[in-house]
C-alpha cells in the first residue's frame, strides 16, 4: 500500500481546487492518480491547461449536483486499494498521504480521518479522542487533537477508505440531499458496522481553506438551515433507538429558533420550515430502510443462548451464528434472560430483560420499541406474533400438539393451541423447517395464501472430527459404555418412541446383543417413566444406557462412533438427529412418515415405527452389513443442508418484508 488514489469532489471552486492540487502534486510518490469529479456546469480553460499538464490528474465532469453521489463515482473509477478523499478548499501538509497510507497497515483498519488546521490562525490543538458519537447520537468532533486513536467517525475534508470496505458498504449514501451533512459520519457508522475501525492520525494534517463561496456544501441562509435539519434526522432514525429523540430534538433547539425567528424573521413559511425539513428526512429514511439505511431486527433468543439447547434453541442459534457472519449491515437486537458470554459483532447488541413469564415478552416488546425495532424474529416462541403479528415473523418447528397423544395435555401446550391459530392467520410470514409442516399447517387450518409460508431448514455444523473422538473418549469412559453401540438421540417422551426401540432390541438375536448395546441421549420429557419401568422388566439395565446431556461436540463424536443411528419417531417437524449422523458417516434408521424422509433422502433405511418386528429386522440387516452404500449417500444427503444457506435465505426474507410492505 505504498500509493493511495486520491478522490476531490468539486463544485464551483476550480481557483481553489488549482491551489489543493498544487499541494498534493508535491507528495506524488505516494499518488497513483488524483480523480476530480466536477460538478460544475463549465469546465474553465485555466484548469484544463492545469489539469492537462498533470498526467496523475483524471478530470471528470458529473452532471448530478450530491456530494455523496460524485464521491461514490470517484472512488469507483480509482484503481487504488486505498482512497483519499480531499475537500476542493484543503490543503494538505507535508506526508498527509503517507500517515494515512501507514494506518492501513492493520487489516482491521477500514478508514482513517486526520487532523485540522485552519488558514491564517495559529494551530491549535486539543486531546482526547478525535471524534466521538455518543449512544444518544450526539456527534462532537475534536479535529484538533493530538490524540492518535480509534473513533467514532472521519470528517469529510480529510478521510480515507479502503475500497473494498467502500464496496462492501455500497458507499456514500446520497439519500444526504443538499448540503449532504452527516454523509461522512454515516459511511464511518456503515463500515463499524461491517466490523471495520476508523483510525484518527494526527500528523495527517490539512489546511481547511473553509472557502466562502462555492463548494459541494454551498447553501446559504434559510437552505442550509433546511438541509441541517433534513440530513440530521435521517442520520438519527437510520442509527439511533426513538427513546433518545426528545433528547435530539432538544440538542437542535438552538439551531431551530434561529431559524424561525433571527434568520426568517418568524415568518409563516419560517416557523414551519423546520418540522417540514424534519418530516422529509424521516420520509427518506422509511424510503431507504432495508437498502442503504440497516433494519433493526429484534430476535428472542432465550433458548439460543440458553446452557443446554434443545432442538429449537440449536435451530435459533445456528441461524443467529451465521447471521454474524453473514450480515454486517442491518443492527440486531438479542433478547434474553442472561447476559451473553459470546463475544458479538458490532452490530448485534445483548438485551438481558429479566422478568418472569408472560411479563418478560412485554417488558421485552417496549424495549423494543424504544430500540425502534422493524421487526421481530420469533424462532421458539408464539407469544410475540400472537400479540403483534404484523411485524413478528415466528416459527413454526411442528404440529405436533395437534396430533394425538404427541404431546403432553399441561397448560403451556393447551396455551400453544390457543395461540398457533391465530398465528398462522395473522401473521405476514411464517417460516417452517420442512415441506412436511407446511403441508400440515395448508391442510390443518385451510390456509389460503400459502406464499407467506417460508421454508428455511436446519442445517449441519461442521465439525472437528478429532476434536469429537477426544471428548466421547471420556463421555463413553464416564458411563462405562463400550464399543461398538446402537445410539438413539431424543428427548424421553412417547413422540420420540422409544418404547418399541427398546422392544425391538429386547428381540435382537442374541449375538447382536451381546456386542452392540443401546446408547440413549436425551433429557427426561414427559411419560419418561415407562421407558425405565419396561428396562428394568426386560432386566436390561446394563445393555442400555442412558446419557441426559451432552454437547454438540460428544454428540457428534457419538455418532461417529456409533455402528447405527436408531430413529423411529413417530412424528418430527424436521429431524436434524438424522443428518448429523449421516454427516459423520453414521448409518440410519429412520420412520416412513412426517418430515423424516426429506431430511433422510435416499442415503436413510425406512422403518414403520409402530411395528416392532419391522424394526428389529432394520436393525439386524445393518448390523451385519458394512452399509457403505447407506453411508457415501449419507454424506451426500447431509451436504443439501447448510446453515449458511438457510441464514441467507432468512435475511432475504427480512429485507423482503420491509421491501415489500
Amino acid at each position: 500500500m505504498n500509493k493511495a488514489s486520491v478522490v476531490i469532489a468539486t463544485l464551483n471552486r476550480q481557483k481553489v481546487l488549482i491551489r489543493a492540487l498544487k499541494a498534493l502534486l508535491k507528495q506524488k510518490e505516494n499518488i497513483l492518480e488524483i480523480i476530480i469529479v466536477d460538478q460544475t456546469e463549465k469546465y474553465p480553460k485555466f484548469l484544463k491547461n492545469f489539469v492537462n499538464r498533470e498526467p496523475l490528474i483524471k478530470y471528470f465532469h458529473y452532471n448530478i449536483k450530491n456530494l455523496p453521489s460524485a464521491r461514490n463515482y470517484g472512488w469507483q473509477k480509482a484503481s487504488a486499494e486505498i482512497i483519499i478523499f480531499i475537500d476542493d478548499d484543503s490543503i494538505v501538509l507535508p506526508n498527509h498521504i503517507k500517515n494515512h497510507l501507514k494506518n492501513f497497515q492493520n487489516p482491521i483498519v477500514g478508514g482513517v480521518t486526520g487532523k485540522e488546521v485552519l488558514e491564517l490562525e495559529p494551530e491549535k490543538q486539543t486531546t482526547g479522542k478525535g471524534q466521538v458519537i455518543t449512544k444518544t447520537g450526539d456527534i462532537r468532533p475534536n479535529t484538533l487533537s493530538i490524540t492518535k486513536g480509534y473513533v467514532d467517525s472521519v470528517w469529510g475534508a480529510n478521510m480515507s477508505f479502503r475500497k473494498k470496505v467502500l464496496e462492501q458498504i455500497n458507499g456514500f449514501d446520497p439519500g444526504y440531499k443538499y448540503n449532504a451533512m452527516r454523509e461522512e459520519s454515516d459511511v464511518s457508522m456503515r463500515a463499524k458496522i461491517a466490523g471495520y475501525k476508523i483510525m484518527y492520525e494526527p500528523s495527517a494534517r490539512v489546511i481547511h481553506l473553509a472557502a466562502s463561496t462555492g463548494g459541494c456544501r454551498d447553501q446559504k441562509g434559510l437552505d442550509w438551515y433546511y438541509s441541517f435539519f433534513r440530513n440530521e434526522i435521517y442520520f438519527f432514525k437510520k442509527y439511533f433507538p426513538p427513546k433518545y429523540l426528545f433528547k435530539f430534538y432538544m440538542r437542535k433547539l438552538r439551531p431551530i429558533l434561529v431559524a424561525m425567528f433571527l434568520r426568517g424573521k418568524a415568518s409563516p413559511k419560517t416557523l414551519i420550515l423546520p418540522y417540514k425539513a424534519f418530516k422529509e428526512g424521516a420520509c427518506a429514511y422509511e424510503q431507504a430502510k432495508g437498502k442503504i439505511a440497516p433494519l433493526k431486527i429484534a430476535i428472542d433468543a432465550r433458548e439460543a443462548y440458553s446452557n443446554k439447547k434443545a432442538g429449537k434453541g440449536k435451530y435459533s442459534y445456528m441461524l443467529i451464528k451465521n447471521l454474524m457472519k453473514l450480515d454486517r449491515k442491518n443492527l440486531y437486537f438479542l433478547y434474553t434472560k442472561k447476559p451473553i458470554q459470546e463475544k458479538l459483532p458490532a452490530n448485534f447488541e445483548n438485551i438481558v430483560i429479566k422478568s418472569a413469564g408472560l411479563f418478560w415478552f412485554f417488558a421485552a416488546k417496549n424495549n423494543m420499541k424504544g430500540q425502534g425495532a422493524d421487526l421481530i424474529f420469533s424462532p421458539t416462541s408464539y407469544v410475540f406474533s400472537y400479540f403483534w403479528p404484523k411485524m413478528t415473523i415466528p416459527v413454526i418447528h411442528d404440529l405436533a400438539i395437534y396430533q394425538r397423544n404427541f404431546k403432553s395435555l399441561d397448560k403451556a401446550n393447551l396455551f400453544e393451541k390457543i395461540m398457533v391459530k391465530r398465528v398462522v392467520f395473522k401473521s405476514k410470514i411464517i417460516i417452517t423447517i420442512s415441506k412436511s409442516t407446511k403441508k400440515d399447517l395448508i391442510q390443518t387450518f385451510d390456509l389460503k395464501k400459502r406464499s407467506k409460508i417460508k421454508i428455511i431448514y436446519p442445517g449441519v455444523e461442521a465439525q472437528n472430527l478429532i476434536k469429537a473422538k477426544k471428548e466421547v473418549k471420556k463421555l463413553l469412559k464416564k458411563h462405562y459404555i463400550k464399543k461398538p453401540y446402537i445410539l438413539s438421540v431424543g428427548t424421553i417422551e412417547p413422540r420420540k418412541n422409544h418404547l418399541k426401540l427398546i422392544q425391538a432390541y429386547a428381540k435382537l438375536k442374541p449375538e447382536f446383543q451381546t456386542k452392540f448395546d443401546l446408547v440413549i441421549v436425551g433429557k427426561k420429557g414427559w411419560h419418561y417413566e415407562k421407558v425405565f419401568q419396561i428396562i428394568n422388566k426386560m432386566k436390561l439395565n446394563k445393555k442400555i444406557h442412558f446419557i441426559d446431556y451432552a454437547s454438540d461436540t460428544e454428540v457428534i463424536g457419538l455418532y461417529s462412533q456409533a455402528k447405527l443411528f436408531a430413529f423411529p419417531s413417530l412424528w418430527e417437524g424436521f429431524g436434524i438427529p438424522v443428518i448429523e449422523a449421516m454427516s459423520v458417516g453414521c448409518p440410519v434408521i429412520t420412520s416412513l412418515n412426517s418430515s423424516l424422509p426429506e431430511a433422510g433422502g435416499k442415503a436413510a433405511k425406512y422403518i414403520n415405527p409402530k411395528k416392532v418386528l419391522e424394526i428389529k429386522k432394520a436393525i439386524e440387516l445393518m448390523l451385519q452389513s458394512q452399509n457403505q452404500e447407506n453411508i457415501e449417500k449419507g454424506f451426500i444427503q447431509a451436504k443439501k443442508f447448510d446453515w449458511e444457506k438457510s441464514s441467507r435465505k432468512l435475511l432475504e426474507i427480512f429485507d423482503n418484508s420491509i421491501n415489500n410492505k
